[in-house]
């Protein structure tokens, strides 16, 4: 490019787009995002397949934050975007756990008057399925469908995939007896999907038989329906079987790899079979696969599950050594071993280990001064700034520099502490805590208010515990079955049973498909110290539905019972 500038001839937009494929089929990253940025040394401005590149480069590398500034830029020169930068976009949304923000760019597309193809509904579809939300997948299949496209194989399987592991098999056995009837074949990864979907729904049998009926008679497994039946085996304690079932894998031409051996190690940790688990790790090697931090992290969790701290926090030391580093899992599971042998400064101080990571210099120079980096949104807008003011390739070695920092703290990082510092009667600790992952940019979730206000209560600060309550409520976090079962057990211990009775009733009121007019009778018949009457109609009601929890009664009666 420099001699074809040299000697006068024209430089076109497409031979930097053909620059950056070259870069990018040999995964440097940063020579594709420095040939991007350098476009206007060379007097041309990035056309649309540029940034389609660059889009697809950063999403594929989980840079969305970086992709969305970019996207935001393309959209400022005015230059016009096409269905490919939708789909790589609200692809790299949906892996982000963005949903919300996913969905929204769906409709901004169709709002700039652009119409979703087979692969943008594909990718919605598998979004909303990995979301969890499969019956919103199942809608937008539905609308595609009326569209007049015709849904492939990855379309058919994402849906079915999608419903098998939110525990609905039923209806994906619907699903497939009607792909079949429309002449889509599921193949091998469909049954995949459902004998998946039976381990999780504890079908264990069902799934086992459908196994055997797919190896013998329809398809041969591979390594992911092999991997899938091993963590059914051992979810089920069969770990012998599912040492067996490795072994006749391989003895078929199914190699193991490191994902395969790390849930047999798992199987064996959760046994308790340690020696056997750790004699895994070294087969891994034998068969030209190298553990992973996953491993680490499945062993180290073990470790500390059966009181062996020094050994864990050995292994965890060594990991790096060993060409792993650390994930948030690997802290979580060392800090849950150190909270629960009692171990809490050496808690405390592993988190901040995490929190500064591998570069502590870093660490200081973002979270100080007057542009402080302490959560997502002010990275985003950190980001976002230097890209308007053209620096891309600043932008993208900040945000690699960062990763290669460490990990962040998640949500279970700070319950794991918070619950331990609870156990050990120091609430004032965990409060604190509260707060700092608050400033943090995390979010706290039920499991966090239930453990505080449960703490409150253990440390006699009822109206605390009750105000937290409140500010939940108030908040984007609603209360749960755990946090209303928490509340009704104080309530009764402290011989309130007219505040359990209201939990309970509060609690009920949240549940989808409830008759209001029959939860206004049982308040008055609580109101009127009629339980008989109050307890049967409830009861009637509450049994007819499917997800009937019978804990809250049992908590109510005994307190009832003690407070008589």
């Amino acid at each position: 490019l420099d001699e074809f500038q040299n000697q006068n001839l024209p430089v076109y937009a497409d031979a930097f787009v053909v620059l950056m494929l070259g870069y990018w089929r040999l995964k440097k990253v940063e020579k594709v995002v420095e040939t991007f940025s350098k476009m206007s040394d060379y007097g041309r401005t990035p056309n649309l397949a540029a940034y389609n590149v660059l889009l697809n480069v950063l999403v594929k590398n989980n840079l969305i934050i970086l992709a969305m500034a970019v996207y935001n830029m393309l959209l400022k020169s005015n230059r016009d975007v096409d269905n490919a930068t939708f789909d790589v976009l609200i692809d790299g949304l949906f892996r982000g756990g963005m949903i919300q923000d996913a969905l929204n760019l769906f409709d901004e597309m169709t709002v700039r008057g652009f119409s979703p193809g087979l692969k943008t509904y594909t990718v919605v579809i598998s979004g909303l399925c990995k979301a969890k939300r499969p019956l919103d997948a199942s809608s937008m299949y539905n609308v595609m469908t009326s569209n007049g496209f015709k849904p492939d194989s990855i379309c058919c399987n994402a849906l079915l995939d999608g419903f098998s592991k939110c525990g609905q098999i039923d209806d994906a056995f619907k699903l497939i007896v009607s792909f079949k009837e429309e002449g889509y074949d599921v193949g091998l990864h469909g049954f995949s999907c459902m004998i998946d979907g039976l381990i999780r729904a504890r079908r264990f049998n069902e799934a086992e038989e459908l196994f055997n009926r797919v190896a013998n008679v329809v398809l041969k497994p591979d390594l992911v329906l092999y991997t899938i039946m091993i963590r059914g085996l051992c979810d089920v304690g069969r770990v012998k079987d599912a040492s067996k079932m490795l072994e006749h894998m391989t003895a078929n031409g199914v190699m193991p790899d490191t994902r395969c051996f790390n849930v047999l190690i798992k199987g064996f940790c959760d046994a308790g079979l340690l020696d056997e688990a750790k004699s895994l790790e070294l087969e891994i090697s034998k068969h030209g696969q190298l553990p992973d931090t996953c491993t680490y992290t499945i062993l180290i969790s073990g470790l500390c599950r059966n009181g062996l701290l020094g050994e864990a926090g050995k292994m965890f030391s060594d990991m790096e050594s060993r060409g792993c580093s650390p994930s948030a899992a690997t802290f979580n599971a060392l800090i849950d071993g150190l909270c629960k042998a009692g171990d809490l400064s050496e808690a405390q101080l592993t988190l901040f280990k995490m929190e500064i990571g591998r570069n502590p210099s870093l660490f200081l120079r973002l979270t100080q001064g007057s542009e402080r980096v302490l959560d997502r949104d002010s990275l985003r807008k950190m980001v976002e700034n230097m890209v308007t003011s053209g620096s891309i390739l600043k932008a993208y070695k900040l945000l690699i520099q960062l990763s290669d920092c460490g990990v962040v703290p998640d949500i279970m990082t700070y319950n794991i502490l918070i619950n331990g510092m609870c156990r050990a009667d120091k609430i004032s600790i965990a409060l604190k805590l509260f707060e700092r992952l608050r400033l943090k940019g995390c979010s706290p979730d039920s499991v966090t208010y239930a453990t505080l206000i449960n703490g409150l209560y253990r440390a006699r600060r009822d109206g605390d515990a009750l105000t937290l309550y409140e500010q939940m409520c108030k908040s984007a976090c609603k209360p749960n079955s755990d946090v209303f079962k928490t509340l009704m057990v104080w309530s009764c211990r402290r011989r309130d049973t007219p505040a359990a009775s209201r939990f309970w009733l509060t609690y009920v009121k949240t549940l989808p498909g409830r008759d209001l007019q029959v939860l206004k009778r049982v308040e008055e018949h609580f109101e009127e110290g009629d339980f008989d009457n109050a307890l049967r109609l409830l009861l009637e009601m509450e049994v007819t539905f499917a997800d009937f929890d019978p804990s809250p009664c049992s908590i109510w009666l005994v307190g009832l019972c003690q407070a008589r």
